[in-house]
């Protein structure tokens, strides 16, 4: 390690001189003993290219003289430390380098490796905050070669000439160096951050799901969303919009709030949302277990559209109970016994006593929403009597009857026709085994069944029956074990 020559050294007082010769090299000495030493060398380091807001590299300029990046892992030993390069914020006061804004190059996660190159590249592939100022550090840290600081500095040489100062220190206590190289860079300011927010459908109806939307442009590109207030949920590091969804039971006015966060930018907005009274139409939101059923207005009374589908499924050759304690505690049957029948289907089918949750009358609540009911056997009479064609000569619908009637309703209350009734042929579960389907449920894509209200004698109820085979509407009393659909219409 060269310190170079002294020339030209005149003092008039010889004694004064020696004295000052003798304080100047003590402290040259002091120096070397506690920084180790102090070098000033020169580079030059260049922005390659940007790619939005990351500098992506970093390299040796060629200075036409010496061009090399040296850094030297022979004389590192075993338990010592390697060269960790950095990317900081040059606004940071304490000059730590393990900054954690920028990582090390992807390719050496443990930091800068062995190079010995000409025009050496030193990526940093990270985003950088608009409109801040970083520099480049490098470490090399050694706890084993404090007893030959000539060692630790030459574990890491830029040779080179430019115009800008790179200082090499060492740090007696912590036994590292650090070397900051190239000129700051400033990262080119962000485009403005902006967000847009707005919740749909805006007005809701009670039960129906709403979305609160919000959707960022500018800043990084990467956005964090966080919902507060009346919806709540969180989008981490995306570059798309973000949605929390919710449902609401009553009508009000509601108001969701987002936080979107772009780098060192936050934008706060304020979402609302009226949901309006329910109405015959709107989705019906059964708060028991969070499942929807549609809803039509037909001849001045509200029906499901869609069967019940509340409970917890047992086996077909299981009978089930009767009380109505709870969501959990209602019994259904799956056809086949498979969830996915009940859930993605049919929806569930019931035992009369089970349905009517062991009470009897005409006016039962049963397994129905509060506020609904097991349809009357009169009410289905009015439903098929409205698509009867009673003014054809020979077409009959008569209420009171054993049998099919009411010609063409058991078409047109069928999924897929005018009524919107949608009458799934969802089959039903027998008391014993059937002979034909081999197990406990037979029907399915062949007959739709409903349970009405009445009773007609103990052990008997009435229903109502669709099928493939008939445009007409069947209607009968069968034992209450059997299983079969329930829709719901609403009271009193």
């Amino acid at each position: 390690m060269k310190i170079g020559k002294f020339k030209n050294l005149k003092f008039e007082n010889s004694q004064k001189g020696v004295s000052l010769i003798i304080v100047f090299f003590m402290m040259m000495i002091i120096l070397a003993v506690v920084l180790s030493i102090s070098i000033i060398l020169y580079s030059q380091i260049k922005v390659i290219r940007n790619i939005g807001d990351s500098v992506v590299a970093f390299y040796i300029a060629d200075s036409g003289i010496e061009k090399t990046l040296y850094y030297d892992r022979k004389i590192i030993p075993e338990d010592g430390k390697r060269g960790i390069c950095y990317m900081c914020n040059s606004d940071n006061p304490n000059k730590d380098p393990d900054c954690k804004s920028i990582t090390p190059p992807a390719d050496d996660p443990a930091g800068c490796d062995s190079l010995t190159c000409e025009n050496c590249e030193i990526n940093f592939n990270s985003t950088l905050a608009g409109g801040k100022k970083y520099e480049v550090r490098a470490v090399v840290s050694q706890e084993s070669a404090v007893d030959d600081p000539q060692n630790i500095f030459s574990m890491l040489r830029i040779d080179s000439t430019g115009s800008y100062t790179h200082a090499i220190g060492a740090d007696a206590v912590k036994r590292k160096i650090e070397i900051t190289f190239g000129k700051q860079v400033e990262a080119p300011p962000l485009p403005e951050l902006t967000v847009t927010a707005a919740a749909a459908p805006n007005p809701a109806s009670i039960g129906q799901n709403v979305n609160f939307i919000a959707s960022a442009s500018g800043g990084t590109g990467t956005y964090s969303y966080a919902f507060t207030g009346d919806c709540r949920g969180n989008c981490d590091n995306t570059n798309q919009s973000c949605q929390c969804s919710t449902a609401f039971t009553s009508s009000a006015n509601y108001v969701a709030y987002v936080e979107v966060t772009s780098g060192n930018k936050t934008i706060n907005r304020e979402i609302s949302v009226f949901v309006r009274p329910w109405v015959c139409g709107d989705n019906l939101v059964d708060t028991r277990d969070g499942q929807s059923y549609g809803t039509k207005l037909i001849v001045g009374r509200c029906w499901m559209t869609k069967n019940m589908n509340i409970g917890t499924r047992i086996d077909g050759s299981i009978n089930q109970g009767t009380n109505c304690p709870s969501a959990a505690e209602i019994e259904k049957y799956c056809y086949l016994d498979s969830n996915g029948n009940c859930d993605n289907k049919y929806g569930g089918l019931y035992q009369w006593n089970q349905a009517m949750c062991g009470l009897s009358g005409q006016t039962v609540q049963g397994i129905c929403p509060a506020g609904w009911r097991i349809p009357k056997d009169s009410e289905f009479y009015t439903l098929e009597n409205l698509y009867a064609m009673n003014n054809i000569p020979k077409q009959t619908c008569v209420g009171i009857r054993t049998g099919y009637d009411c010609n063409p309703a058991g078409t047109k209350l069928k999924p897929g026709d005018t009524s919107g009734f949608n009458g799934l042929l969802a089959g039903y579960r027998s008391v014993s085994i059937h002979p034909v389907s081999g197990n406990y449920f037979y029907g399915e894509n062949i007959y739709a069944y409903f349970w009405s209200s009445l009773q007609a004698v103990p052990g008997k109820a009435y229903l109502r029956s669709l099928d493939s085979g008939h445009t007409t509407v069947y209607r009968d009393v069968n034992w209450q074990g059997v299983g079969y659909s329930v829709r719901c219409i609403k009271g009193p």
